[in-house]
C-alpha cells in the first residue's frame, strides 16, 4: 500500500536547484506544512477513515476508501477542470 505523506518525490533537476541560488533550500522548505498542521491533516484523514495508522510508528497507509476518493477527485480535475482551463484565452500584453 502507498503511504501517505507530505513529501513530494524530486527529480535530479529539482534537487540540485534546491542548494543553488540565494534561499533555494528556504523557499523549498517553505512548501511543506508545520508540524502542528501535518498533525491536524493527519488526524482529519484517519477520523475520516482515509488513512490508517501503522501500530507502533509514525508511518500512515492510505485505505481503499481514501484510494477511491483519490481517483474520484483525480479523473474530476483532469476531465473537468483541465480542458476547461485550456479554453481560456491567454490575456493580451498591454
Amino acid at each position: 500500500m502507498p503511504r501517505a505523506g507530505y513529501l513530494p518525490d524530486l527529480g535530479a533537476g529539482e534537487r540540485s536547484g534546491l542548494l543553488s541560488g540565494s534561499g533555494g533550500l528556504r523557499t523549498a522548505w517553505m512548501r511543506f506544512p508545520a508540524g502542528a498542521q501535518m498533525t491536524y491533516d493527519l488526524r482529519r484523514l484517519r477520523l475520516a477513515g482515509l488513512i490508517h495508522r501503522l501500530s507502533h510508528s509514525n508511518c500512515y497507509t492510505v485505505a481503499a476508501e481514501g484510494i477511491r476518493i483519490a481517483i474520484f477527485y483525480t479523473k474530476v480535475y483532469n476531465r473537468l477542470l483541465v480542458p476547461t482551463h485550456r479554453r481560456r484565452p491567454t490575456p493580451s500584453p498591454a
